[in-house]
């Protein structure tokens, strides 16, 4: 997962700002062992979903932007954190509708992104969450159930 997370976001990494990426797996109950990372198959909804949501990030961060694969027995995530100035309030429960953007008109923006992102991640099991963060900036969640991430023939998790 981490891996196809980062071979996603290569293109961006030459973006002006830091790109970060951390994994772990989450904490389990007392004496369950810690799954393995979910092993994805790439695919162009995956790579694109997910390049589209890092590129959008860099484009709005003033320095950082973090990417952050978890997983556990049951599902897996990737957030995306970036620290700019966040999703203006009166759009988030929009976000994912095409043609809203708070640049349409500008530089070629067509409000797109999110939604052609989200479309494609939706083809891969996943289902997008969007927010902003306590200290400043967006935060993007895809999350899967880990059963639409693994191989066939891999259920546990580990």
């Amino acid at each position: 997962l981490s891996g196809l997370v980062m071979a996603a976001s290569t293109p961006y990494m030459d973006a002006p700002v830091e790109v970060v990426f951390e994994k772990r797996a989450e904490k389990t109950e007392e004496g369950e062992a810690t799954p393995s990372e979910p092993q994805v198959e790439q695919s162009p909804e995956f790579i694109h979903g997910i390049g589209g949501l890092v590129h959008n990030a860099t484009g709005f961060a003033r320095e950082r932007v973090v990417v952050v694969t978890r997983w556990s027995a049951t599902d897996a995530t990737v957030e995306i954190l970036d620290d700019g100035p966040g999703f203006p309030q009166h759009v988030i429960q929009r976000l994912g509708d095409p043609y809203l953007s708070t640049r349409s008109g500008k530089e070629g923006h067509m409000g797109l992104g999110i939604f052609i992102s989200q479309t494609l991640l939706a083809q891969t099991g996943a289902v997008l969450s969007f927010g902003n963060r306590w200290n400043g900036g967006a935060i993007v969640t895809a999350r899967w159930p880990r059963s639409a991430l693994d191989p066939p023939g891999v259920t546990d998790g580990n």
